[in-house]
């Protein structure tokens, strides 16, 4: 009867919540009034949106309406093929010749140069300077060649086979395999499911090249495309570029009658409950979801915004309460939790509830998910809560409003592309904000919890359980899980009552310390130093951003301690950094950072301590607030102890049942003979004492005299000055004394490692060359050996990857560790387990060869171009120049880096290069091979 009761109610709600959303008004949402929209007369799209930031940058995207669902059921896998095939020749640019086009033009494969294929586009990107027309309208002609010149040369194609495999083989692992356990409950019965972009091997293996060009042919027609552009350019240029590059494409009339860019595959509703158990032999934690499927909601009108925040405020809520329930040690059965919206498919999204139980508990975690479901059934959620978060969401809109080009160019193209593909307005920072704020006037308490009823009752949905191997024969059935959530609806629950308040982060302030001393540094920058011994860079920028990024270096890390506390104290400052500050717990101060637009965050290395802030330049205080209470008012929070300390239990499990997680713990003690470069163990620990922890890491912070402070922003020298003596100076030197690092012991021998029992057709390859060094070595070295690895990681591509297909990718790095004064270069790549000691020598090979060789002239050119654009790139945001000034500071402890990267680039020199690399890499190296493969190397099957 209770039940039939509830239902009712439900079904009430449910009418009254789609009653008033019916009601509101549906005036359609307009583009942002920078963009600018237009169509060629083939039927060819573009968009085009001038962001001046990063200054002299642009970004262009070619965007196929088409992708893996496009594909007929023998081309499973070819839109994917045809991506990889536009960079192995088109009519201009023959084999791979289009990659060494770009190289010379500066740009580098994967930063500046890259291409994604998915269910429903296939996207091609650039981004380059913006001031140099020769070089864009050479890269239009890329483009123009990729629209409608490619080649599919019978050997490329057979050579890009093998590429493809070994991407599909490096993918393969244990979240592949928990996801295809998955998509048959979330893509029931859609194209999606017999759709994966990467395809069927067998596929990729013997598809004709005329069946890969018959996909091209069909779907790279101008009326199928729409071209991007997003970054500091001229609009009426851009137009003008667009419109001489496609114009002449024509449409080749093999779809009739099809809109192309309206074309989808609907994922079916499914109205009834459905339930999985997804187990693996590698699974290190017991899981439990409530999934819940419905039409995707698109924003097009003020109506259908509503809609989407509604459910971008549902889920957020849960997390928000989820989040004080761990803080507050409520949940004893739950390691953490989270719900969020993905998108499914172009028309379905679900609403995920997800639990991770704690050891094996999983009934238990369970039972806690539904009980916090069911009370939020019954009681809402509460004023203060909603009234936390939407204080918090417009916070960040509004600044967003405020500062429109602070926007991630990268972030905005892809928010565009997304647009693009879906037929939505392009809204501009500011009317979202105005379009929130009105959703939020319009979505009180009430229509909240009536959202929620909405959701709950929703037919569409599944249970899922994710199980360790041990746990498989305990997971619930369906008949417990609803035997157990019917017990659920008969207990006696309480409101959720909440215990935040709003409170400043500092209540008493402290007596003022000074400036002692003022430099002038290059660029406009200022060195203080204060009366306690900090130093504070003040580096000011004009960059038209409101964002102020902060990083201070302290010289004391984790291997100051001793080797019992060396892995302590990285727990201690795990459980310390969320744990809040001062009077305000973890989450009050998420709350007080987002009104006050700043955040922290502190990273223990094995020699430094990094603080990492950000902020805003109308508000500078609160930065330093943030800093002084960090080193005077920290905390800990038990329950964070908890939850990080079963965290590192999953690790150690991990360790046990995973061989990938043994090969990256074997690849790390093939350098080490240290008792702490040892995994931690479970007696280990359990031996940890957690009433240490604020102990360990206030020692981090204990001589202010060991930090340099590092503000970047558009700000005042004088304003900065003043809050540094406020907040900076007066930070006192405490009674504690930390030695410097203890440099972990090296393996100076040769060592060779084989882990066995990788459960895919999947080997994977790590080869070091290491030697100790005499003495320590400049930045220009590190340059020289940098330079001569570009040219080396190129032999290793074309030789390994495209001529050989033996691999998806091959990694090539030089390094020089200035803590140990030791070299080192590494190679390593993932194939087939039937050819890693072929690769394995011909790798090396081709190393002595280019060692033999040397760099030459033309490619010392080639690098220059592409490292002095890095330099530039390195300088284009106050984010990244705070990173450069903090690498700068931890290598070389002072400014030369930052000062002279770009003269340590133009100074090369091929003679000084090929000297450095016979110093190096001739004589007195160590070597040593790390390999992970499958029990029987006859594991190679392909699926």
């Amino acid at each position: 009867m209770i039940k039939k009761i509830s239902q009712l109610i439900y079904l009430i709600i449910f009418i009254s919540f789609q009653t008033c959303l019916a009601s509101l008004p549906a005036n359609l949402i307009s583009d942002d009034e920078k963009v600018v929209r237009g169509s060629l007369k083939n039927g060819m799209d573009y968009i085009i949106y001038p962001h001046s930031s990063p200054k002299g940058q642009v970004n262009f995207w070619l965007q196929i309406h088409s992708g893996s669902l496009q594909e007929e059921e023998d081309q499973r896998g070819i839109a994917h093929f045809v991506e990889h095939m536009l960079f192995n020749g088109t009519r201009d640019y023959p084999n791979n010749s289009v990659i060494e086009e770009f190289e010379k033009l500066g740009l580098k494969f994967g930063r500046d140069v890259n291409a994604y294929t998915n269910y429903s586009e296939t996207v091609y990107q650039f981004n380059m300077p913006s001031d140099n027309q020769q070089n864009i309208s050479k890269v239009m002609n890329i483009f123009y060649n990729w629209a409608s010149q490619a080649t599919f040369d019978p050997k490329e194609v057979d050579d890009e086979r093998g590429v493809i495999v070994e991407e599909w083989r490096a993918n393969q692992g244990l979240k592949w395999r928990n996801s295809m356990q998955r998509y048959p409950f979330t893509l029931t019965d859609s194209r999606h499911l017999i759709r994966e972009p990467i395809g069927l091997m067998d596929t990729i293996n013997h598809v004709s090249p005329q069946r890969i060009k018959d996909y091209y042919e069909k779907w790279y027609q101008p009326q199928n495309m729409t071209f991007i552009v997003v970054g500091d350019i001229d609009v009426k240029y851009a137009k003008t570029i667009i419109e001489n590059t496609f114009s002449s494409l024509m449409n080749k009339n093999i779809v009739n009658n099809e809109s192309y860019k309206t074309l989808n595959y609907q994922i079916p509703a499914i109205n009834k409950a459905r339930y999985n158990v997804i187990s693996d032999d590698e699974n290190t934690v017991n899981s439990f979801a409530i999934i819940y499927r419905y039409p995707r909601i698109f924003a097009k009108n003020e109506q259908t915004f509503i809609e989407q925040t509604t459910y971008s405020l549902l889920t957020q809520l849960f997390n928000q309460r989820f989040h004080d329930l761990i803080q507050e040690g409520k949940l004893t059965d739950a390691q953490s939790g989270v719900s969020m919206v993905s998108q499914l498919g172009d028309d379905y999204q679900a609403s995920y509830f997800r639990i991770v139980a704690k050891k094996d508990d999983l009934k238990g975690a369970i039972n806690s998910l539904m009980l916090e479901l069911e009370r939020i059934d019954r009681f809402g959620f509460t004023q203060p809560e909603l009234e936390r978060l939407k204080k918090t969401q417009l916070s960040y809109l509004k600044n967003a409003a405020e500062n429109p080009e602070s926007r991630d160019a990268k972030m905005l193209i892809s928010r565009i592309d997304n647009a693009s593909l879906y037929n939505l307005p392009i809204i501009s920072p500011k009317d979202k904000y105005r379009l929130t704020l009105k959703a939020y006037e319009e979505l009180d308490l009430t229509k909240i919890n009536q959202a929620w009823l909405t959701l709950r009752h929703g037919e569409d949905k599944i249970y899922e359980q994710i199980v360790t191997k041990q746990m498989e024969a305990k997971a619930l059935t369906p008949e417990q899980l609803v035997q157990l959530n019917d017990q659920v609806k008969q207990t006696e629950l309480k409101a959720y009552q909440q215990n935040l308040q709003e409170k400043p982060l500092m209540n008493t302030f402290p007596a003022t310390g000074k400036v002692t001393l003022r430099e002038n540094l290059k660029d406009n920058a200022t060195m203080l130093t204060l009366n306690n011994g900090a130093k504070v860079i003040v580096y000011p920028t004009t960059f038209d951003d409101s964002n102020i990024s902060v990083m201070a270096i302290g010289q004391r890390g984790a291997l100051s301690f001793s080797d019992n506390d060396y892995n302590a104290v990285q727990f201690a400052n795990k459980v310390v950094n969320n744990s809040g500050l001062g009077d305000l717990s973890a989450s009050e101060l998420k709350s007080w950072m987002a009104q006050n637009l700043a955040n922290i965050n502190t990273i223990l290395q094995d020699h430094q301590t990094i603080i990492s802030l950000t902020g805003n330049n109308k508000n500078i205080e609160p930065i330093f607030q943030l800093i002084y209470q960090r080193f005077n008012a920290t905390k800990v929070n038990q329950e964070i102890w908890k939850v990080i300390k079963q965290s590192q239990e999953n690790e150690i499990k991990a360790l046990e049942i995973q061989p990938r997680s043994q090969y990256d713990q074997a690849v790390y003690q093939l350098r080490y003979q240290d008792s702490r470069a040892l995994p931690i163990s479970q007696q280990q620990l359990d031996a940890i004492d957690n009433n240490q922890f604020l102990k360990l890491d206030q020692q981090l912070f204990s001589d202010p005299s060991q930090f340099t402070f590092i503000i970047v922003g558009n700000i005042n020298l004088d304003e900065i000055s003043n809050l540094s003596e406020k907040y900076l100076a007066s930070l006192i030197n405490k009674d504690f004394s930390l030695p410097p690092s203890r440099e972990l012991n090296r393996l100076n021998s040769q060592q060779n490692i084989i882990i066995e029992g990788e459960k895919e057709p999947y080997t994977r390859v790590i080869n070091f060359r290491y030697k100790p060094l005499s003495r320590s070595y400049d930045e220009k070295t590190k340059q020289q050996l940098a330079a001569f690895n570009f040219v080396l990681s190129r032999d290793l591509r074309v030789e390994i990857r495209e001529k050989q297909s033996g691999v998806y990718s091959i990694g090539s790095i030089t390094s020089i560790n200035p803590y140990v004064n030791e070299f080192v270069y590494r190679f390593n790549f993932s194939c087939d387990p039937s050819r890693y000691n072929e690769l394995i020598e011909l790798s090396k090979n081709i190393i002595d060869k280019r060692i033999e060789k040397g760099i030459t002239r033309e490619e010392l050119a080639e690098y220059k171009k592409i490292q002095l654009r890095t330099a530039k790139l390195q300088k284009s945001s106050n984010a990244q120049i705070a990173r450069l000034l903090a690498n700068s500071l931890s290598i070389y402890q002072n400014m030369s880096l930052f000062d002279n990267i770009e003269s340590y680039i133009e100074d090369l020199t091929v003679e000084s290069i090929n000297q450095t690399v016979k110093h190096f890499f001739n004589g007195g190296l160590i070597e040593s091979t790390a390999i992970l493969k499958p029990n029987d190397i006859s594991q190679q099957s392909e699926k």
